[in-house]
């Protein structure tokens, strides 16, 4: 398995023109920022080196750049290093390519961040709600931050 220093150096030459940042925290600590545009093949070189999937987080980024984003982390286990891979996409094209079809247990956080950011990603093999009711209003997404916390939403049918 290969060290910190493999990996940043690996990603940086092999994606030169989609890594934006790379900032390590600490010896076993790696967050790597690219374009969104890369995503799915980086997300497979990372595999391809010996990380493992982990876990995906999407955020809410829109008051201060007017992004949403995801992060991506992989676990290479052998050298207890966690790797993060930060992306965003513009709030007025939330759209960026699914990495479940390569990585399947990616699926429920993608479709997590579909119901609740309104995030949308090509190719993803079922894009189908997870977390809202099928009667769930167009157009809220519960973690964006301009939902206001005391509305009171119409109330939902028990899902189908």
């Amino acid at each position: 398995m290969p060290g910190i220093e493999e990996i940043k150096n690996g990603l940086k030459k092999k994606f030169k023109d989609a890594v934006v940042a790379v900032e390590e925290q600490n010896p076993t600590r790696l967050f790597v920022d690219i374009k969104s545009a890369k995503v799915r093949q980086i997300s497979n070189e990372i595999i391809a080196m010996g990380g493992r999937y982990l876990v995906s987080i999407g955020y809410d980024n829109i008051s201060r750049d007017k992004t949403l984003g995801m992060i991506h982390t992989f676990g290479f286990d052998k050298d207890g290093i966690l790797l993060s891979l930060r992306t965003s996409v513009p709030e007025s094209k939330p759209v960026m390519d699914s990495i479940t079809p390569d990585i399947p247990n990616a699926g429920w956080s993608e479709r997590e961040y579909m119901d609740l950011l309104g995030m949308k990603f090509t190719g993803h093999p079922k894009p189908k709600r997870l977390i809202l009711a099928d009667d769930w209003p167009e157009g809220v997404y519960p973690l964006c931050k301009d939902v206001k916390l005391n509305k009171e939403e119409p109330e939902a049918k028990e899902a189908k």
